[in-house]
């Protein structure tokens, strides 16, 4: 297994139903982004927090002083010419231009909107990432889950960098075909490591929040 994948968490979003920024709203006395990072330490401190301007980062950083460790990686409008755009796309893709100075040749991608995610089902992906380009749970039904992924840093770069040039902003898009791709079956695999596959459950309304304080409690 190779724990040398660090994490990228993507808090960039607009969260325009909770008016607040997803990855600071708490259940059972926890942020999301805090029980997020509780369990990728366990694994590895090469922690990245995605962002979209400084003043996230300064919110962030009061918010989660306990995690010394954690560095922050600003969203790179220069590819927009200027244009606040907000997408997923735009945070991995600065990510991947951030840490191609690094000597990390892939990324583990995980949304803030995910605060259930488990251990074993992240070692279980760094395990099956191995000798592949990419990692990507994948439905029966086809359905990809490609904010809860591992790219590869330099390839996924220019894939991002090409998509954005031509405003194609769908993540399933950043999949190259030449890619070496392991699309791991989330029922018949990951289920067995997360029974109630809590770990793609997001939070995108306040019905989601509500439901997800009922089955903690």
């Amino acid at each position: 297994m190779n724990t040398e994948i660090p994490f990228v968490i993507l808090i960039g979003g607009k969260s325009k139903r909770f008016g607040l920024d997803k990855g600071l709203i708490k259940v059972s006395g926890k942020s999301f982004i805090v029980q997020q990072i509780e369990t990728l330490k366990k694994i590895s401190k090469n922690i990245f927090l995605s962002v979209h301007d400084k003043f996230q980062i300064q919110t962030y950083q009061k918010a989660l002083t306990k995690f010394d460790f954690l560095s922050y990686i600003l969203d790179d409008y220069s590819i927009l010419e200027g244009k606040k755009l907000r997408s997923p796309l735009l945070g991995i893709y600065s990510s991947f231009k951030y840490l191609l100075k690094t000597n990390f040749k892939k990324i583990f991608v995980i949304s803030c909107d995910s605060p259930l995610i488990k251990y074993e089902v992240l070692i279980l992906m760094l395990k099956e990432s191995l000798n592949f380009d990419c990692c990507i749970p994948r439905w029966k039904n086809g359905f990809l889950e490609p904010l809860f992924a591992i790219y590869p840093i330099e390839k996924g770069y220019r894939m991002a960098k090409k998509n954005l040039n031509l405003k194609k902003f769908r993540l399933r898009e950043l999949l190259n075909k030449d890619w070496k791709i392991n699309f791991v079956s989330i029922e018949d695999k990951i289920k067995n490591y997360d029974n109630k596959l809590a770990t793609f459950y997001n939070i995108n309304k306040e019905e989601d929040l509500e439901k997800l304080k009922t089955k903690l409690s």
